[in-house]
Order: structure tokens, then C-alpha cells, then sequence
């Protein structure tokens, strides 16, 4: 059963914590799985390259629109209810997506609607969940770390797993591979039952009352806005990803070098990622979000010009490293700007309407590669992934604002804001003891 608490004055429970984390890397093992490998299983349904684009296409616009459709019901039942049962639900629907791997692999093919639907309900349950959870969890303070953390780790399982996913799919089936992905599924419910469940004081879910206090908090309203503009061009991000792997399988037409590249590439993303988080001048950053920015285009220019094996390897290895960098700011920012604004209790609706938008930009982006393909004019599809590649720069732009309009005065506001608490809220011993023994104040 749930219980109420005080965002301002909780305390983090380090168990919980871990567990969220564990749960959280055996998520991107999984999901590398039904998108990446998908994607490369998909190459097996039929060697038409614009068949393979089709089928690509309609598997994902499926995913999005189900997370569109199920996001803000699953929302409102994570608010009044025990988010962690909700969160672990979609486990055992991920689950369920994946013993139909096993059993319907080869023939995949005839259920790729109903494969991207369930993708899609799987994985709003979970991020309807694991986005309020972890702002509840982690402070604000430690939200940049605890993301660096999450990209480190995750980025290291990436080295290792696609390696090991692409080998054991050539050398055995998807089918098969289904089968250990599944122990994998297993595990991670196990996992999640460490998660304490929380649910704040007074919480409702909300949107029109959310609407209304962002309207009356002018600054919060600039900030929060320039987040949702961001998520209107990162549906973008979900295709030039897709585009890239099937660049690869058309290239290579093996799992195991499209496992081989991720895993080189997300070794490097671990070393990019360590080198953004040392830029801290102003004029690092913008030189950083400049090159960040023009890369990509420079690199998928080239590539439709001169497509071969090296060209598709530079592309690959460009849009990985630069999408470590806004994806990190990204998910600080997403996170931080609505505690800073003081909606403690909109958790649910931020994250609600962060991922609509999302998922809104995500589902045009998947029709247009719909009609890509069924244009079959590969001038067409060069041109496509040049414009993605020019949209997805957008993003530094709107980071490079934020932060030169508010993160420079972020030490002034953020003594502000632990003034107004420490007003507001009654001082608390610095270590208390819980359930499960003492845990570090929030």
C-alpha cells in the first residue's frame, strides 16, 4: 500500500535508490534488445531495403503512438496510486513482449503492430513510474550526479552487451536470445520489489491546475517551455537512431557489427561524457555545442554523398558521441527546473507533458519514414537524413539558451530556493532512523 510523504523534508532511502538504479541499467539492456536488435531482426523479414524501412517505420510509429495514447491514463493512476506496482507492471508487460520473441520470432514479421503496441504500453508504464520516482528520490542537488551515474554505467553495459547480443543472435536465433532476455525480465521485477513506494501529500493529478501555475510563475514558465520545446525535436533523435541502424545492416548485414559498433562507440560516448562534465567556462560550453551541433551534418552530408562501410562508421560514431551530451544536460535540466520552481506535486504532469510532446514529434518523424519508403527514391531518404540532422542540432541551440539565460545566475537562485525551504520547513536531524535503518536526509 502507498504512503504520503513531504517531498521538502524526506529522506532519501539508499536501498531504494540502488534498487531504482539496478532496475534501471537491466532496462537499457532490455530495450537495447526490441529496438536496436529488433531493428537488425527486422533485416531478416525480407531483403528489399525499402520493405525493411516500411517495417521499421510501422513498428516504431506503433510504439509511440501507444506510449501517446497510454502515457497520461498511466500518469493519473501512477499519481493516486502505488507508482511502484504501476512501475513493475510494465516489467511484466516488457516481459510479455519478449516471450513473444521467443515463440513468434521467425514470424515476427505479421505481428509488428501488436509487437509495437505492447513496446509502447511497456514502456509508458515504466517511464510514467520511473520519471516520478526518481525525481522524488533524488534531490536536486544530486540529480547531476545521480544522471552522470546512470549514463556512466549504462554506457559501460553498452560496451559489453551488444557485443555479447549480436554474437549469440548470429550464432544461435532471436528466438533463442529472447529466452535469455527474458531471465533478464525476471530479474529486474526481483529487483524492483527493493523500491520503497512513495506517493507526496495532497497529490492529484492535474493538468489543467498545472497549466494554470505554470501561467502565474513567469520564470518557471520560460524554463519549463524551453524544455518542451526541446522535446518537440527530440522524437527526432529516436529516428536519425533507427536511419543509422538500418545504414549499418544495409552495410553489413550482421548483428554482431552493428553489436560491434554500438559497443565501440558507447565506450567512447563514457569518455565524451567524462570531457563535458569538466567544460564549465562559458565559452567551453558554446565551442562545445558548436561542434556538438555542425558534426552531425557534416557527417551525414558525407555520407550521402559517399555511402559506404566508413562513411556509415563515422556517422554512427558522430551521432552517438554528440547525443551523450544533450541527452545529459537534457535529462539534468527535464529534471531539475520543476523542483527549482517549487511544483513539488506536478511531478506527474510535468513528465506527462514532457513525454506527449515527445512522443507526438516521434510519431511524425515515423510517418515521414513511411513515406520515405514508399516513395523508394534513395535521394529521398539521403535528403531525409541530412534535414534530421539538421533539426536534431536545434537542441544545442535551445540548451546553449537555457543555460546562458539561467544557469549562470543557478547558484544565486539555487541559495534562494534553499532559503525559502529552510523557512518553509522545520530543521530536521541530519540522520534519523527509518524502517530499514538510518538513511541520509534529503
Amino acid at each position: 500500500m502507498a504512503y504520503t510523504y513531504n517531498i521538502k523534508s524526506s529522506q532519501r532511502d539508499i536501498r531504494s535508490q540502488n534498487s531504482l538504479l539496478a532496475c534501471h541499467m537491466i532496462a537499457g539492456i532490455i530495450n537495447m534488445f526490441v529496438t536496436t536488435f529488433l531493428v537488425a531482426h527486422i533485416y531478416s523479414f525480407n531483403g528489399d531495403t525499402y520493405t525493411y524501412l516500411f517495417n521499421v517505420g510501422v513498428y516504431n510509429l506503433f510504439v509511440y503512438l501507444a506510449q501517446a495514447v497510454f502515457y497520461i491514463p498511466i500518469s493519473k493512476v501512477v499519481d493516486k496510486t502505488n507508482r511502484v506496482i504501476t512501475y513493475r507492471f510494465g516489467m511484466f508487460v516488457k516481459a510479455a513482449l519478449v516471450v513473444c520473441f521467443i515463440f513468434f520470432g521467425p514470424h515476427l514479421a505479421k505481428l509488428l503492430i501488436l509487437a509495437g503496441v505492447l513496446n509502447g504500453l511497456a514502456t509508458a508504464m515504466y517511464y510514467a513510474s520511473y520519471n516520478v520516482i526518481k525525481q522524488e528520490m533524488v534531490s536536486r542537488k544530486a540529480i547531476g550526479s545521480y544522471t552522470s551515474l546512470v549514463y556512466v554505467i549504462s554506457k559501460t553495459l553498452e560496451v559489453v552487451c551488444p557485443v555479447l547480443l549480436g554474437l549469440l543472435i548470429d550464432v544461435t536465433t532471436f528466438s533463442q536470445v529472447s529466452i535469455v532476455v527474458f531471465v533478464m525480465c525476471v530479474a529486474q521485477i526481483a529487483v524492483s520489489y527493493g523500491i520503497k513506494s512513495q506517493r507526496p501529500e495532497g497529490s492529484c493529478f492535474n493538468l489543467k491546475n498545472y497549466m494554470s501555475k505554470l501561467k502565474s510563475n513567469s520564470q518557471a514558465k520560460s524554463k519549463i517551455m524551453i524544455i518542451y520545446y526541446i522535446c518537440l525535436i527530440y522524437g527526432v533523435v529516436i529516428l536519425t537512431t533507427n536511419i543509422i541502424n538500418v545504414c549499418v545492416m544495409l552495410e553489413f548485414g550482421s548483428t554482431f557489427s552493428l553489436g560491434a559498433l554500438t559497443s565501440v562507440f558507447a565506450f567512447a560516448s563514457i569518455i565524451a561524457l567524462f570531457f563535458v562534465k569538466k567544460i564549465k567556462s562559458n565559452k567551453g560550453r558554446i565551442v562545445l555545442f558548436v561542434v556538438c551541433g555542425v558534426a552531425p551534418i557534416i557527417a551525414s552530408i558525407v555520407f550521402a554523398i559517399w555511402v559506404n562501410k566508413i562513411t556509415v562508421i563515422v556517422l554512427n560514431g558522430v551521432i552517438t558521441i554528440t547525443s551523450i551530451v544533450y541527452k545529459y544536460l537534457f535529462d539534468i535540466y527535464r529534471n531539475s527546473t520543476l523542483k527549482e520552481a517549487g511544483l513539488y506535486n506536478e511531478i506527474s504532469e510535468h513528465h506527462a507533458v514532457v513525454e506527449v510532446i515527445a512522443n507526438v514529434s516521434r510519431i511524425v518523424c515515423f510517418a515521414l519514414l513511411l513515406v520515405v519508403a514508399l516513395i523508394k527514391s534513395l535521394v529521398v531518404f539521403k535528403a531525409m537524413l541530412v534535414l534530421v540532422s539538421v533539426v536534431t542540432a536545434f537542441v544545442f541551440v535551445f540548451i546553449g539558451y537555457y543555460e546562458k539565460k539561467y544557469v549562470n545566475t543557478e547558484s544565486k537562485s539555487e541559495e534562494l530556493t534553499t532559503t525559502q525551504i529552510q523557512e518553509e520547513v522545520p530543521s530536521i536531524p541530519k540522520a534519523e532512523l527509518s524502517a530499514d535503518g538510518p538513511s541520509e536526509v534529503y
